[in-house]
């Protein structure tokens, strides 16, 4: 696999493909809405953000999934110029937001069974090890996204792998690699769950060496924009700035480096999905500036 070329790709289709931001900012914003209307910290507040996490995660990755999908469809077309434009095709759909939002419904109770499935492991941990407290299955590790929130407290104390967070982290990394194949085999190839999981089981086994490279790969995404929120609000701070202003900043920033994390890992994942089942899709297409050269010594 030319990983620098799928990285080129998938930054071309980062920049060209507004909806994919838009889509995932829609998803962002409902689901801080209940930190909003939510005042009290009761396990009915908490069962209720943790559904709208639960549907909001489902619905993104659906929706992101589709519309990455759709643009290296387009993309390809193009570039072989082969749309028939005499028949309707998934080509010929617009990589818009209505229709990202469609993506993300369509396959939505799927990646909800999905979601609640891979989370009952982690739930157990965190049940029994809070003292049976219900009120800890609401917390950071009960979330479907919990990957980010565990890996910046292994990175910022790593003693933590030795405590239950080091166990949750190890059992969320997994289901979070089987649920990577999983979910693109629901969304693009429109399998059942039981046989999404079959699937997914049997390709990752084959791809260990190639998701572990690319899980190492990704987690410099989230460890550079840490840093980076680090370093701007340190430098707000020695400005003596307003502490309102530096905390509106702050979460400005957590929301930015959110969407960046989100768009940018769904539209890798997906990419090395589909050269997963087929080699050629990434490394056969020819390179625009290759073409531009081939065509000047043509002439």
């Amino acid at each position: 696999m030319n990983r620098t070329e799928l990285l080129k790709r998938v930054g071309n289709i980062l920049l060209r493909t507004p909806s994919l931001w838009v889509v995932t900012l829609i998803g962002v914003l409902v689901q801080l809405l209940p930190n909003f209307v939510l005042k009290d910290q009761s396990i009915a507040s908490g069962l209720i953000q943790t559904t709208i996490t639960f549907i909001i995660t489902a619905f993104t990755a659906g929706a992101l999934i589709g519309l990455v999908n759709l643009a290296v469809k387009q993309k390809q077309a193009a570039t072989t110029a082969s749309i028939d434009l005499a028949s309707p095709s998934t080509e010929q759909e617009s990589a818009s937001i209505v229709t990202g939002i469609q993506f993300g419904l369509r396959p939505l109770l799927k990646l909800l069974l999905m979601s609640l499935i891979v989370m009952i492991p982690n739930w157990i941990i965190v049940f029994f090890a809070s003292g049976s407290d219900p009120a800890a299955l609401f917390g950071s590790f009960g979330q479907p996204d919990s990957i980010q929130f565990q890996l910046s407290l292994l990175l910022s104390d790593l003693s933590y792998f030795l405590s239950i967070a080091g166990v949750l982290f190890i059992i969320t990394l997994v289901t979070s690699a089987l649920m990577v194949v999983v979910q693109r085999a629901v969304v693009l190839d429109n399998l059942p769950v039981i046989a999404a999981f079959k699937y997914g089981w049997s390709l990752l086994r084959t791809k260990i060496g190639d998701f572990i490279t690319w899980g190492l790969i990704m987690v410099l995404i989230p460890f550079a924009l840490d840093t980076l929120t680090v370093l701007i609000v340190s430098g707000l701070l020695s400005a003596n700035l307003d502490g309102i202003v530096v905390g509106t900043i702050y979460r400005t920033l957590q929301v930015i480096s959110g969407l960046l994390i989100t768009v940018s890992s769904s539209a890798i994942w997906t990419l090395v999905y589909r050269e997963w089942q087929n080699p050629t899709v990434i490394e056969a297409a020819p390179d625009e500036k290759r073409v531009s050269k081939g065509k000047v010594r043509d002439k």
